[in-house]
């Protein structure tokens, strides 16, 4: 468990159909600096029921079931501001694809959470191919992309044309902290 955060209660048995309000504090260490800061919560459930058991001559077989939820926790303490820069990104054709490495770093006091949008462009400009996906960034992460056309893929020149902005709208309101997108492009070998 992450120091500054108190659940309340720890543990609790809920019968079919039961609701129970479980509560988070966040509680800063004193002196911690400006920033976001965040933890996962993890709740694991144990069914009621006594384990599954089955025996088949000599072996006995007994199954217990238990499952946990992650979620995350964030707590943002001052002046937070998050950005994102790109250390390095490549991209290689591979059979009738092109594969699509974009380093990220996050910059500043606050996670990342945007999206990545890229293109292969062929020489004439023309967008074959798109890619789009989430990305949470808290410190620094390597993500790969498949860029595939769907059919062979003609020879010729092509380049990844690529947008990293926190447009996010699978998020609450006010949604991630914002910041300036980034813009890139990188040549196919």
């Amino acid at each position: 468990l992450t120091s500054y955060l108190r659940i309340f209660p720890r543990r609790l048995v809920l019968q079919p159909g039961q609701r129970q309000v479980v509560r988070v504090m966040v509680a800063m260490p004193a002196g911690a600096a400006n920033g976001e800061y965040w933890g996962r919560v993890l709740v694991k459930s144990r069914g009621g029921e006594p384990p599954i058991e089955q025996s088949q001559g000599n072996v006995r077989m007994q199954l217990a079931l238990e499952t946990t939820l992650a979620t995350a926790v964030f707590f943002q303490k001052g002046d937070v501001k998050t950005g994102i820069s790109i250390p390095a990104a490549d991209a290689k054709r591979m059979g009738d694809s092109v594969q699509f490495t974009l380093d990220l770093k996050r910059e500043n006091n606050a996670a990342f959470l945007g999206r990545i949008r890229a293109e292969l462009v062929n020489a004439s400009g023309t967008t074959v191919a798109e890619v789009e996906d989430v990305a949470a960034v808290y410190r620094s992460v390597r993500r790969r992309f498949m860029l595939r056309t769907g059919s062979p893929l003609p020879a010729g020149t092509y380049t990844v044309r690529y947008l990293v902005d926190t447009e996010r709208p699978d998020l609450p309101s006010p949604g991630p902290t914002k910041t300036e997108a980034v813009r890139g492009t990188v040549g196919v070998r």
